[in-house]
């Protein structure tokens, strides 16, 4: 029994740790499909992704493929250049073609490409062969994308035909929508987006647009004005969590394109966030201090979501039954505000980290603040109270007495059924499984680290 304890311990630890290894060093690389040829870019700096696409007929339909066919007749065969800006890329892109194959002529359009608010972009390649190219055979060309401060290349193979394929293709296009994330129920909210040309910010109008709600799957007729913007006011309906859609449906020119959103349809929340955080002010002097600034701004970001707003009303209803009676005592008194600024430390490292975390995963804002509420009562247990674990083991003097296979499933158990709670609250909207769950899930997690860590050292300090 000892034995498997101390296995599921030090497997716990691991899965702990691994977690946070994973968000403090990001990989230096990024894997995709194999069926996009993407060039490397490093994920810790501002950069730009390259892949190569051209299509072929199979039956009555033209498929994306990476085979390029160049006809020897002198026509154009075209492929697009996808382009990809991540972590806030914003530099403009010059294109060339290097190593091409005798008789071989290659061009772009347009031959260079700076990031839209999309970070999407398109680029058109036509490659013209000659009778100097044998049929049949396989080449090859490579295309530098290079801007001020970084480069990548990637080659492309092509196979030489007697005839350059015909290919009728639509110009791409990309719809933006912005909506209120959350509005109350039978409240007058405005839908408006953007149609434009895909990659190059072009705007596109003139064009019949589709709004389709998740409330009625009734569907909402718009036009773009000349500048490609569109607007449309909907009436929200009872509460709930619904999609909006907006399509395209391309015409002769212009392919289809769509776009969907969420939005959260609930009545006002009850709970206001208290104005500051009194331990902080009073142990860094004042409420303009860059400390109690952070955590304003992170407790506002936090805010933002269903899950941290329902579990801020529980921490905010426990921290200040006690907090303003410690801030008196902080407040005016250079030794105290010493110390508390040394046990503080830690905490503000953790919740930078945090809050670099909700950025990673700031493409959905309910996992981001979820995901940062585990590194947070993880790394704030592991800190703050792995100290108490390894007090009780010594105390105890055996960790059997104290910590057994139970305990570690009986807290794996209630840290399950807290993200239940949590998905439960989150798809139908219910306000008290959130605070349950969230509260729970907060607390198992401090629990799970400090006995986890203090374990481990309780350990190391028994050898």
């Amino acid at each position: 029994m000892l034995s498997k304890l101390k296995l599921a311990r030090s497997i716990l630890l691991l899965i702990i740790l691994g977690s946070f290894l994973s968000i403090l060093w990001l990989p230096t690389s990024i894997e995709y499909s194999r069926s996009w040829a993407f060039v490397k870019g490093e994920a810790a700096q501002a950069d730009f992704l390259m892949n190569f696409t051209t299509w072929q007929r199979q039956g009555d339909a033209w498929v994306a493929t990476q085979e390029l066919l160049v006809g020897r007749d002198g026509g154009a065969a075209h492929g697009q250049l996808g382009l990809l800006a991540i972590y806030g890329f914003e530099e403009n892109v010059l294109f060339s073609a290097e190593q091409a194959p005798a008789g071989v002529t290659v061009t772009f359009s347009p031959a260079s490409w700076t990031p839209t608010t999309s970070a999407f972009g398109f680029i058109d390649v036509f490659v013209v062969g000659s009778q100097q190219l044998v049929e049949g055979s396989v080449m090859s060309f490579v295309i530098r994308g290079k801007s001020s401060s970084v480069e990548h290349t990637l080659t492309v193979t092509f196979r030489v035909v007697q005839e350059t394929p015909t290919v009728t293709l639509r110009q791409h296009t990309y719809i933006e929508i912005s909506a209120p994330q959350r509005v109350t129920p039978l409240s007058a909210f405005n839908v408006e987006g953007k149609l434009m040309l895909g990659g190059y910010q072009t705007p596109l109008g003139g064009k019949e647009l589709l709004i389709t709600t998740g409330w009625n799957d009734k569907k909402v007729e718009v036009k773009t004005d000349a500048n490609g913007w569109f607007s449309y006011t909907f009436t929200a309906p009872e509460a709930g969590v619904y999609s909006i859609k907006v399509e395209f449906m391309g015409d002769d020119e212009y392919a289809p394109s769509e776009k969907t959103i969420g939005v959260i349809v609930a009545p006002p929340s009850t709970s206001q966030p208290p104005p500051t955080c009194l331990i902080a002010t009073a142990t860094y002097g004042s409420e303009l201090s860059p400390e109690v600034q952070f955590l304003r701004e992170f407790r506002d970001q936090v805010m933002q979501t269903l899950a941290g707003r329902e579990f801020m009303a529980v921490f905010n209803a426990w921290y200040y039954s006690f907090s303003p009676s410690i801030a008196t005592v902080i407040a005016g008194n250079p030794l105290i505000q010493a110390v508390f600024k040394i046990l503080l430390y830690p905490l503000m490292g953790i919740l930078h980290l945090s809050a670099a975390t909700y950025s990673v995963f700031s493409f959905n804002p309910e996992l981001a603040v979820l995901v940062a509420g585990l590194v947070t009562s993880s790394l704030i247990g592991a800190i703050y109270f792995s100290s108490l674990t390894i007090l009780a083991l010594l105390v105890q003097g055996k960790s059997k007495k104290t910590l057994t296979m139970r305990h570690w499933k009986s807290l794996a158990i209630i840290w399950t059924a807290s993200l239940m709670l949590i998905l439960v609250g989150e798809a139908l909207l219910i306000q008290m499984a959130m605070m349950v769950g969230t509260s729970m899930f907060v607390l198992t997690n401090l629990s799970l680290s400090a006995m986890a860590v203090g374990t481990r050292i309780f350990y190391i300090i028994k050898r």
